[in-house]
C-alpha cells in the first residue's frame, strides 16, 4: 500500500514538474521570434539571414544563455550572456547586434525581466575586430537594434 502511494506521488510529481516546465518554456517575454534581414555571428557561429527563435534559457547561476535557432531548424546556437542593467531601457524583445564594417554580431538581448539586459560575451573574434576598429577609424563600429516583423 505504502509503495503505491509512493508510486503515484512520483508520477503526480512529475506530471506536475513538466508541466512547470512546459510553461516557463513558453514564457513568450523569455522567446521572440524575429527576421533578421543580415548574416551575423552568434558567438563562433555564422547564421545566414532569415526567421529565428531567440530564446532566454537558464544555466543553474546569475548568467543566462541565448539560444538563437533558425526556424527551419538548419542552423542553432547557444551564447552565454552577462545580465546588466537595461540603463538604455531597451523595450521588452529587442536583439541588439554590434555591426563592425560589414560583420554583425549578436550583442544581447532584453528578454525577461525588463530591468535586465542579457549582454552576449564576446568572442575572441569580435575582440580583435574591435581592437582593429579602435586603431584605425575607417573600420568604425556602430550597434544596429533589430526587432521582430
Amino acid at each position: 500500500m505504502i509503495k503505491q502511494s509512493y508510486k503515484i506521488l512520483a508520477a503526480v510529481s512529475l506530471i506536475s514538474i513538466t508541466l512547470v516546465a512546459s510553461v516557463s518554456a513558453q514564457d513568450p517575454t523569455r522567446t521572440k521570434v524575429v527576421r533578421i534581414d543580415f548574416d551575423f555571428y552568434a558567438g563562433k557561429k555564422l547564421m545566414p539571414a532569415g526567421n529565428y527563435v531567440v530564446k532566454l534559457m537558464e544555466n543553474g547561476n546569475t548568467q543566462k544563455l541565448i539560444l538563437v535557432q533558425q526556424q527551419d531548424g538548419n542552423s542553432q546556437a547557444i551564447i552565454a550572456s552577462v545580465p546588466n542593467q537595461n540603463k538604455a531601457d531597451y523595450q521588452p524583445g529587442v536583439i541588439l547586434f554590434n555591426k563592425y564594417g560589414t560583420q554583425y554580431f549578436l550583442a544581447g538581448v532584453q528578454l525577461g525581466d525588463s530591468n535586465v539586459f542579457h549582454t552576449a560575451i564576446k568572442t575572441r573574434a569580435e575582440r580583435e575586430i574591435l581592437k582593429q576598429a579602435a586603431m584605425t577609424s575607417s573600420a568604425g563600429s556602430t550597434r544596429e537594434v533589430v526587432r521582430a516583423r
